[in-house]
């Protein structure tokens, strides 16, 4: 584990420095104090350099540590997907049976309607 870390930090450092170098290129500033100076004021120059630096650390934790997330993220998967499938069973069963009530209440209301019409014909 300790040497997969030594391995991320090394890639870390590695890609930062490429992008501090990309990023003093692009302005022009080639000869600008140490590379040092230069991340900082790239850190700090409003840029979104903290958002890449979080984004690549993320990054590169997950693909050192996927091999041990991947059989919790498999087991975590198939739980999500078999609570959401009884949960879309209660829902349709909850469904079912509201229409079933209403059906019944319409057809209630339809037959006290229609007796309604017939009761004062048949005393005619």
């Amino acid at each position: 584990m300790a040497e997969d870390l030594s391995k991320l930090q090394e890639e870390l450092t590695r890609v930062v420095q490429e992008e501090v170098r990309k990023y003093l290129a692009s302005r022009g500033d080639n000869n600008r104090g140490s590379s040092r100076e230069g991340l900082w004021s790239w850190l700090n120059s409003g840029m979104d350099a903290k958002s890449f630096l979080i984004g690549a650390v993320a990054g590169l934790a997950v693909a050192a540590l996927w091999p041990q997330l991947k059989p919790a993220l498999k087991t975590c998967t198939q739980k999500v997907s078999e609570g959401l499938s009884e949960l879309g069973k209660q829902v349709k069963t909850t469904l079912e049976e509201t229409k079933e009530s209403l059906t019944d209440i319409v057809a209630e209301a339809q037959f006290e309607r229609l007796k309604g019409e017939l009761e004062p014909e048949e005393g005619e």
